[in-house]
């Protein structure tokens, strides 16, 4: 998986706020502290990011849900924005057109 590494940054949740699970079992988490969100991935025991990136840059992840294409949704409070992923980590689209207030 694309995984950013944020200098300065130790891994450990701040303020985790949502969670989601994929057909993988790989855990999402969100978190509002560093603003980003957490992949945990027990199988291949290896932990990256989302969300940080210079395709993406989350400002407030909130809520975050799998679909059964194992894309990931993530809500972006202060953005405004709804965020899709792929089940890499790869940045697929952005909703915006409907004006949300911390979605």
């Amino acid at each position: 998986m694309p995984g950013t590494q944020i200098k300065g940054f130790k891994p450990g949740f701040v303020k985790p706020f949502g969670i989601a699970v994929d057909s993988h079992n790989r855990i999402y988490v969100t978190d509002t502290g560093p603003r980003i969100v957490f992949v945990l991935d027990r199988e291949n025991e290896k932990v990256t990011l989302i969300g940080s990136g210079p395709q993406v840059r989350v400002r407030v992840p909130l809520g975050i849900t799998v679909d059964g294409k194992d894309r990931l949704w993530v809500a972006d409070g202060a953005g405004r924005h709804v965020y899709a992923f792929d089940d890499d980590g790869n940045a697929l689209t952005g909703i915006s057109d409907f004006n949300f207030n911390f979605p």
